[in-house]
C-alpha cells in the first residue's frame, strides 16, 4: 500500500511537472513568435495539441475524467498530432530559407550584372582617354618634329617619310582603341 501511495503520488508529480515544462515550452514559443519569428506558430500549436494530450490523461488519472480509448491514448493523440505540425513547420522553414537563398541569389546575380557593366564603361573611358592622348599628344608631337626636321634638314623625303608612317601608325592605334560606338560618332 506504501508503495502504491508513493508510485500515484510520483506519477502526479511527473504529470504536474510535464504540463508546467510544456507550459514553459510554449511560453517560450509566444517570445520567439513575438519576435517576428512565423516559424515559431507551428511550435506554438503543436505544443498546445502536447498540453492538451498531456492534460487529459493527468486529469483522466486523477479521476476526474472517465477512462476511454482517448483519454487513455491522449498522450499518442497529442503526440501523432504535434508531430505532423512541427513537420509542417520544417517544411515552413525550409521553403522559407529557400526562397530566401533564391532572392539572394538574384541579387547578387544583379549587382554582377551592374559590376559587369561598370567595368565595360571604365574599360571603353579608358580606351578613349589612350586613343584621345595618342591622337592629341603624340600626333601633335610627330608633327612638330617632322616641321623640326624639314627646317633643320630640309626636305630629307627619308626622314619626312619616317615620321608619316609612324604618324599613320600612332592613328590608326588611335582609331583601333576607340570603342565601336565611339569611332562612329
Amino acid at each position: 500500500n506504501f508503495i502504491e501511495e508513493n508510485l500515484v503520488f510520483i506519477m502526479n508529480m511527473y504529470y504536474s511537472l510535464t504540463i508546467i515544462l510544456v507550459f514553459l515550452g510554449l511560453a517560450s514559443g509566444f517570445v520567439v513568435y513575438s519576435k517576428n519569428q512565423s516559424a515559431a506558430g507551428f511550435f506554438i500549436v503543436s505544443n498546445v495539441f502536447m498540453v492538451g494530450g498531456v492534460t487529459i490523461y493527468a486529469i483522466s488519472e486523477w479521476g476526474l475524467l472517465p477512462l476511454n480509448f482517448f483519454t487513455k491514448n491522449s498522450i499518442m493523440i497529442g503526440s501523432v498530432i504535434e508531430m505532423i505540425i512541427l513537420s509542417s513547420g520544417i517544411a515552413y522553414k525550409i521553403k522559407q530559407i529557400s526562397d530566401e537563398k533564391i532572392e539572394l541569389l538574384r541579387a547578387t546575380t544583379a549587382h554582377k550584372q551592374q559590376l559587369n557593366v561598370a567595368l565595360v564603361e571604365g574599360e571603353k573611358y579608358e580606351r578613349k582617354r589612350i586613343a584621345d592622348e595618342l591622337h592629341d599628344s603624340v600626333g601633335a608631337h610627330l608633327s612638330l618634329l617632322k616641321n623640326h626636321v624639314i627646317r633643320k634638314l630640309g626636305n630629307d623625303d627619308e626622314f619626312t617619310e619616317e615620321i608619316d608612317m609612324l604618324s599613320q601608325e600612332v592613328r590608326e592605334i588611335s582609331h583601333k582603341l576607340l570603342p565601336s560606338t565611339l569611332s562612329i560618332l
